[in-house]
């Protein structure tokens, strides 16, 4: 009997894609009887696409998913992170490898993906280029509002875990409303950005103009995910307004059964933008208080974590009390479910921390989003990753902004 390796190899690869897809409906509860809109498979080469596209119908059948869709550029849509290997650039490059750390650190998502796509790419730093290799650096994913992202080898896969009003979804289908309505609102922000040919750097000021339901739902996304767009798309303002009040040069956008507009505008003088802000001795304070409080909270993350992957029984008692307190007898105890759950409470604070540490970088930090004035110190140090005055956050929810 004849045997066709090549479609053996492909059947191979689709049920590697189908644990990962599988795994993350577990990860949310998100039973496989219910149909997801789509999965995303990012391509760095046409042979990971060749394999699936063979057995692509059984792959969507299997996980229950409407529609595959294989990117080359996962810029703005999947959030990537880089370390450097300091094993192997350290043998070569040992006297930079600190210049080099912190060039890592600054890297943004379009340089990223170059790095991951290239056989070798050149980093020029002031003490000299250094050449990156595969091997050379580690590169993973982060979940984004509204995916779950998964990574094993070569294979990466973001699952839509978004309901629309077709695929309904019991429970806290709210927020993952929210937070697919914010990624959605990122997606021609960036391509605006592009088209308007602004700098990968460059800080901008956007305004989203809209009516009726995308108003609302727009409304409480940016109240819930307001952040994360705004750093996704380096916007230090990011207003909604009337459709209504939209300028005639702003851009008509899709969305759902209408239409939105956005307009945008570079900061050419962030001085002026932001007459007032904290001084970097103000800066400075808060960042020793984010630093200790992003420790605590990697920690306590990393605990739940071990929680989730023990290899035990269902039910896991957690020794971290800044959880759940577990008694001598053992009565309390953290079920995995339990940990997932907080575990992702746990890391969307992390990132709200992490992001509030750029806006010390950009010493943009402490200035309300909404209003433009200083947030008070009072409220920073209780609440750090605060965007708002608390009389900027009372306004917008007697507007129905939440």
């Amino acid at each position: 009997m004849l045997v066709d390796e090549a479609l053996e190899e492909s059947m191979a690869f689709a049920q590697k894609a189908s644990s990962m897809v599988l795994a993350l409906r577990k990860k949310v509860g998100i039973n496989v009887r219910k149909p997801l809109a789509k999965v995303l498979v990012p391509v760095l080469d046409d042979e990971v696409r060749s394999h699936i596209e063979k057995v692509k119908d059984i792959f969507l059948t299997e996980v229950n998913v409407k529609e595959i869709e294989f990117l080359h550029d996962t810029t703005g849509i999947i959030t990537k992170k880089i370390k450097p290997n300091f094993k192997t650039l350290g043998k070569i490059y040992g006297k930079q490898m600190k210049e080099i750390a912190a060039a890592f650190a600054t890297l943004g998502q379009d340089v990223i993906a170059r790095i991951e796509g290239s056989e070798e790419y050149v980093l020029d730093l002031p003490s000299g280029p250094v050449a990156l290799h595969p091997g050379d650096y580690e590169i993973s994913s982060d979940d984004m509002p509204g995916w779950l992202v998964a990574t094993e080898g070569s294979l990466t896969v973001a699952l839509d875990i978004v309901q629309t009003p077709e695929l309904v979804l019991e429970g806290a289908a709210r927020e993952l409303v929210l937070e697919g309505a914010a990624r959605e609102l990122i997606h021609p922000i960036q391509n605006l950005r592009k088209e308007s040919g602004f700098d990968l750097t460059d800080r901008i000021s956007t305004e989203v103009y809209a009516d009726g339901p995308a108003h609302e739902l727009i409304s409480k996304a940016l109240e819930a995910f307001g952040e994360y767009v705004s750093n996704q798309t380096l916007s230090t303002s990011l207003v909604l307004k009337p459709l209504a009040e939209a300028p005639a040069d702003s851009a008509e956008v899709a969305w759902e059964e209408g239409v939105i507009k956005i307009k945008l505008n570079r900061n050419t003088n962030m001085a002026e933008e932001t007459k007032t802000r904290y001084s970097d001795e103000e800066l400075a304070e808060f960042k020793a208080i984010i630093d200790e409080m992003l420790s605590k909270a990697r920690a306590e993350y990393d605990t739940l974590r071990q929680v989730i992957m023990h290899n035990g029984s269902n039910d896991i008692e957690d020794t971290s009390p800044s959880f759940k307190t577990v008694e001598d007898d053992g009565a309390n105890q953290l079920s995995k479910e339990e940990a997932s759950q907080l575990a992702q409470r746990q890391y969307k604070f992390i990132q709200n921390l992490e992001a509030a540490l750029v806006r010390i970088e950009n010493k943009t930090y402490g200035i309300c989003r909404e209003t433009g004035k200083l947030i008070p110190k009072e409220r920073l140090r209780l609440v750090p990753h605060a965007t708002l005055t608390v009389e900027a956050k009372e306004k917008l929810a007697k507007a129905g902004r939440k």
